[in-house]
């Protein structure tokens, strides 16, 4: 696994990381799934016309939501950015997932975890609950 993440890492290209994910995906994890669409995420910025993951965006979105409670503050907040930089479209049931993660650990959020979550939310026409607000304004004092 870990030779994986290291392969994920450092692709140099977008369909390098793809190849990669369909080679080893019975044996990916949550960090790899992290990994592996931050990468294809930054290289969007630069190419928006790139269409990778279309194919597999079902069964990604599905393994990043089963993963969930395996990710830290910082896995939680770059899987939410780069699932709204590539405009995965996530599911109602994928959100709420996210949105409970996010609120059992907001605790160990940074600033910068905290702005990337509400920045993904926002991208992905998602408003969580007044509730969930409320405690997201008052981690993001004491962060």
């Amino acid at each position: 696994p870990e030779r994986v993440l290291t392969k994920l890492l450092s692709s140099a290209c977008p369909s390098e990381v793809e190849d990669l994910m369909r080679k080893h995906w019975h044996r990916m994890n949550g960090i790899h799934l992290v990994a592996a669409l931050h990468n294809v995420a930054k290289a969007h910025s630069v190419n928006k016309d790139h269409k990778l993951l279309a194919s597999v965006r079902a069964e990604l979105l599905k393994k990043l939501q089963g993963s969930v409670d395996s990710l830290d503050a910082r896995g939680i907040s770059v899987s939410l950015w780069s699932v709204a930089k590539l405009q995965l479209a996530p599911d109602v049931e994928f959100l709420a997932d996210f949105d409970a993660k996010v609120l059992a650990g907001l605790a160990t959020f940074t600033h910068h975890d905290l702005s990337q979550t509400v920045w993904a939310l926002a991208n992905l026409g998602h408003c969580p609950s007044q509730d969930w607000w409320s405690c997201f304004d008052a981690s993001a004092l004491r962060a």
